[in-house]
């Protein structure tokens, strides 16, 4: 498999033992160590050629992730991709057309569908039990200086304009999970706040209206 170092502790954890790291910082690479005893890389192209894995885990920044499932797959593999897909459109009806074609399973990860209080929610409010869903609001929010304590957060994803600001960060999440409990999304319109309190490049808040094809309306307010 091809981690990145901070997924390289979690698949330990559940138990997989053949595992390879790529990272072409030299210095997140070497961390992996710590946690065991891994096949190491710098270059991906080289990774996949030399350990032709089933699955491969894309953990890069958010504008490299199209890219590198397009390479995962080519070699064969099942491709399990970090939230966002992508910072925007291009290549991703390529990336699912490929994926299909070669009959493997692309994933994004979305995690709070799996939480068993979602689960239990959703199952819920498809039942009606708390009546005809018609209009939903959704506020989140974190500082992000605190959110990863050992990384300067004004040089993470979140912080910048390829994949970063609170909508890709954080509404990428809450539109996904809305979509799963509400039904599709047909239209959706955005409000990104131009002020910055930690001077980031990305935008800091949010507001954003999903309309759902059966009607309802989400609100996420971020």
């Amino acid at each position: 498999d091809y981690l990145s170092s901070a997924a390289a502790k979690k698949m330990l954890a559940l138990g997989y033992k053949n595992l390879a790291v790529c990272d072409p910082d030299e210095k997140k690479l070497n961390a992996v160590l710590e946690f065991g005893n891994f096949t190491l890389y710098k270059n991906i192209k080289t990774a996949l050629a030399k350990e032709r894995p089933e699955i491969v885990f894309v953990c890069n920044p958010t504008h490299l992730h199209v890219p590198t499932a397009s390479l995962a797959l080519d070699a064969g593999a099942h491709v399990f991709i970090e939230k966002p897909l992508s910072h925007n459109l291009v290549g991703v009806d390529a990336l699912i057309k490929k994926a299909k074609a070669k009959k493997r399973v692309v994933m994004v990860a979305c995690n709070y569908r799996f939480h068993h209080g979602f689960k239990n929610f959703c199952s819920e409010v498809k039942r009606n039990k708390f009546g005809k869903p018609i209009l939903i609001t959704v506020t989140m929010g974190y500082y992000l200086p605190t959110a990863r304590p050992n990384a300067n957060y004004k040089k993470i994803y979140a912080a910048g304009k390829r994949g970063g600001g609170v909508v890709l960060d954080s509404g990428s999440h809450a539109a996904d999970y809305l979509s799963a409990v509400f039904g599709p999304i047909k239209n959706s319109t955005i409000v990104k706040s131009k002020l910055h309190s930690i001077n980031t490049k990305s935008e800091e808040a949010a507001i954003v209206t999903l309309e759902h094809e059966n009607g309802t309306i989400s609100t996420l307010v971020m």
